[in-house]
């Protein structure tokens, strides 16, 4: 029996608010640090992507080993903003090599 199959998907409905908490959060980094973004977006990674994932590379402890349930995005309008909004999110939450585009 695949670890997958051991997942109550059902207690799943704290992901959107953790996106919602998240995006939130960064809207307030950026304010404090002076940064007007264009647009920031904050989104859950579906059950059904998940699942895709869990199964395609076959992670014995899918929870633990996705990094990518809960994603943002942020957009501004000058390089110079980029890159401060970038170190402040590097300044606050772990970020893993290739995974800021």
């Amino acid at each position: 029996m695949s670890s997958i199959e051991n997942v109550d998907y059902t207690n799943w409905d704290w992901l959107p608010r953790a996106a919602n908490e998240v995006e939130s959060y960064v809207l307030r980094l950026l304010a404090e640090s002076g940064v007007e973004p264009h647009d920031v977006s904050a989104r859950a990674k579906s059950i059904a992507s998940f699942q895709r994932k869990q199964v395609a590379k076959q992670y014995p402890d899918p929870i633990g080993q996705i990094t990518d349930i809960v994603a943002i995005r942020i957009i501004t309008y000058s390089n110079t903003d980029r890159d401060r909004a970038r170190e402040l999110i590097r300044s606050r939450f772990a970020v893993l090599p290739g995974e800021d585009r």
